[in-house]
């Protein structure tokens, strides 16, 4: 009888094998009605363990493997919420391989949770939500920062949300929210007033589709100090090809230079200036030859292109004249010159490109971050993203003394604790 301990046999190079599975596991994730961010989240950190295990057949890991693979993300400098949130997609894989596949409990089971501390929502005061208001130039963004401060929506919550939808008489809007519930929720007066004026300035919204959609970006060009001396003005029109399709380009433009045109290029040759001044003085070219070059004959080749060098330096006409340019001193002047540029390159050019913009297509949910961060940085409250709002929502009706069982149909966990934790310590 053989002693000694005993090595458990286990299959490697199954890489397309884990990619068929994981591919099952997403088709199942989409068929359950998960968002695609939730999708993407799972596939990737799915896809990270299987890149880490280097090919191990994925029945056939154990919790020693997703230990190893925890501690390397923390060597990579992961949080402890990133963890565990990986740590959750890797059990829901192993779970979906134990239900469609006859495999294994989880390996993920053995492992504990650890406490993950957990910071507290950041929200806006009173004052810098209107300050936020305050700094809006259109009125779409104006109804979309009241909209958010009014209703406390999820920014998808925003890009579902639909004219048809609005009960203007009851001031009540119906969204389709996380896990594809339905939630009806008051508009406050604000809130109506900002979006009747936003749908007044747009007439083509008419009264059904998406609240909020995109608009047909203005071009405004730009300016740039080259070198530092030349203005040049760039903006994108669109050009027609010789096929008779429309494609969009980036143009340029010199409008003016901060002082006088010189004459640039390189510097002059000493002895073609030597030249020059010899040839003015009334000497021979035999003469100016050796003066030129004294220790050594020059070659014909050599005098050949020292004579014509010479002649177009004492020959004024040969040379081109400068062109008197346009001085622009200060930035504001050649940004006022550059946008007229633009303005008249807008209305020549044609005015159906290829790629026109869907105007009935709603705002996605990175226009909304987009939109609600250059506001913030333009008030000066630094980084400002959507569900700040929706925090703020929560805090001032809290404020305001509302329910907090009210206030908690409109919030998330998180929010919701932190309110519960607000009212407690007050």
């Amino acid at each position: 009888m053989a002693y000694g301990k005993l090595r458990e046999v286990r299959h490697l190079h199954r890489e397309e094998e884990n990619s068929a599975r994981l591919e099952e596991f997403v088709n199942v994730l989409r068929a359950d009605g998960r968002s695609e961010h939730t999708i993407t989240a799972y596939r990737f950190a799915v896809k990270d363990f299987l890149d880490f295990m280097c090919g191990l057949e994925v029945n056939e890991v154990s919790h020693r493997e997703v230990r190893e693979w925890l501690h390397w993300l923390d060597a990579q400098g992961c949080s402890g919420t990133t963890k565990a949130a990986r740590k959750h997609a890797l059990g829901s894989f192993f779970n979906f391989l134990r239900d469609f596949h006859g495999g294994k409990d989880s390996p993920t089971r053995h492992i504990p949770n650890r406490r993950v501390k957990k910071r507290l929502p950041q929200w806006l005061s009173v004052e810098k939500t209107q300050q936020l208001l305050a700094v809006t130039d259109n009125p779409r963004d104006r109804a979309l920062i009241e909209f958010m401060w009014g209703t406390g929506c999820r920014p998808c919550e925003i890009v579902g949300a639909r004219l048809e939808d609005i009960k203007w008489d009851e001031r009540i809007i119906k969204v389709l929210g996380k896990g594809q519930k339905e939630r009806n929720i008051p508009l406050g007066r604000n809130a109506i007033k900002a979006l009747q004026g936003y749908l007044g300035s747009f007439p083509h919204i008419g009264k059904t589709g998406f609240l909020f959609r995109r608009s047909l970006p203005v071009q405004q060009g730009g300016i740039q100090l080259q070198r530092g001396r030349n203005w040049v003005a760039f903006w994108r029109e669109n050009r027609t090809l010789p096929d008779g399709t429309v494609k969009r380009v980036l143009r340029g433009k010199t409008l003016g230079m901060t002082g006088e045109r010189k004459r640039t290029g390189p510097k002059p040759d000493a002895a073609i200036t030597q030249a020059a001044a010899l040839r003015r003085a009334g000497r021979t070219w035999p003469e100016i030859f050796a003066l030129v070059s004294p220790d050594a004959e020059m070659s014909r080749e050599a005098q050949q292109r020292l004579q014509g060098a010479a002649y177009y330096r004492l020959d004024d006409s040969k040379r081109s004249p400068l062109k008197p340019s346009e001085q622009i001193t200060t930035y504001d002047e050649a940004r006022a010159k550059a946008q007229e540029l633009v303005v008249q390159v807008r209305n020549d050019s044609p005015r159906e490109p290829a790629h026109t913009v869907d105007l009935e297509a709603p705002l996605n949910t990175r226009a909304i971050g987009r939109i609600v961060k250059d506001l913030g940085l333009k008030a000066g409250l630094g980084n400002v993203f959507p569900y700040m709002l929706r925090h703020s929502y929560a805090t001032h009706l809290l404020e305001g003394e509302a329910d907090l069982r009210a206030i908690q149909n409109c919030s998330d966990t998180r929010t919701f604790r932190l309110l519960r934790f607000t009212r407690t310590a007050t």
